[in-house]
Order: structure tokens, then C-alpha cells, then sequence
């Protein structure tokens, strides 16, 4: 998650609300850890899986405990944190994948719908991140765009205004 929200906060200073720690998490982490705005994701992963900071453990920490659960609530409303993990390892409602304390699975009914449509969703998202982030007079450099491929996204696909 991290890794993945790295390019939008410390490129476009893209704000998810007040919330969302993950902008603050991801300002943090880049200090702790030295590393660069431009790094390629697989070198954020490995640092983080590797590190042995406390304070990064406790700021990744955050979201192991909130996001995993949170996600899967539509499928168990009114249900605490012990009782969803339950119910996704029941398999209960049939949620996108199973909450384990060290890992998550994602159900194989789910498996295959999210491998044919992600793509859309993702270049929905970036197409959008980027109408957000850019202004008419605005220049923004292709850098980042080449760490996520937006520039493949937008040269394989038309999207209305």
C-alpha cells in the first residue's frame, strides 16, 4: 500500500483526507528510511519488508491493523475486527479473500473476476489521479508517470472528458 501511494504523495502531494495517514506515513517512511522520491517499487517493497526500524514497523503497522478488515465490512455490516476476520476465514457472504493474522488469500471465485478486470479500474484511477493533478498551464514531468505507466495507459486508450 505504501509502495503503491509512494509516486502520488511525493510527486502531485496528493492529500486523502485528513483520515488517511498515509501521506504522513509515506513522508515519514521516505526519512527513516532514506529512501529516494524515484525509487522503483520493488526497492520501497524490499526495504520495508526488510527493515528492522521500530518506528517504520509501527507506522506500516497502522495499516496492517485498520485496512485488511475495514475493506471486507460491506460483506459483514456491524461487525467488530475479531468478527470479520472470523467470518472471512468461514468464508461467510463469500468476501474478496481470507483475513489470516500474517497474510491475506484471496478467494479463487475472486481470483479470476479481479485478474480480467483490474486493469480498468486501475487506468480508471490513473486517468482520474491525473485530471486531478494537472492543470491546463500546468507542466508536469514525465518521470513519475513512466514508474506506474500512465503514459501506456493513455496511449492504448481513449477516455471521455
Amino acid at each position: 500500500m505504501i509502495a503503491n501511494a509512494w509516486y502520488t504523495v511525493n510527486y502531485f502531494n496528493v492529500s486523502f483526507g485528513q483520515q488517511d495517514l498515509i501521506q504522513d506515513a509515506v513522508r515519514q517512511i521516505k526519512e527513516i528510511e532514506g529512501i529516494t522520491i524515484d525509487a522503483p517499487k520493488p526497492l520501497i517493497k524490499s526495504r520495508l519488508v526488510e527493515t528492522d526500524n521500530p518506528l517504520t514497523h509501527k507506522l506500516l503497522f497502522h495499516f496492517d491493523k485498520q485496512v485488511p478488515h475495514w475493506f471486507l465490512s460491506p460483506w459483514y455490516p456491524k461487525s467488530d475486527r475479531n468478527a470479520i476476520y472470523q467470518y472471512s476465514q468461514e468464508g461467510l457472504n463469500k468476501p474478496m479473500y481470507h483475513l489470516h493474522k500474517d497474510r491475506i488469500v484471496i478467494q479463487e471465485e475472486w481470483f479470476e473476476y479481479l485478474g480480467q478486470h483490474l486493469r480498468i479500474v486501475k487506468d480508471y484511477t490513473y486517468w482520474n489521479l491525473t485530471l486531478h493533478t494537472t492543470v491546463p498551464e500546468a507542466s508536469i514531468h514525465e518521470e513519475p508517470f513512466h514508474h506506474i505507466g500512465l503514459f501506456n495507459v493513455i496511449s492504448k486508450y481513449e477516455y471521455p472528458i
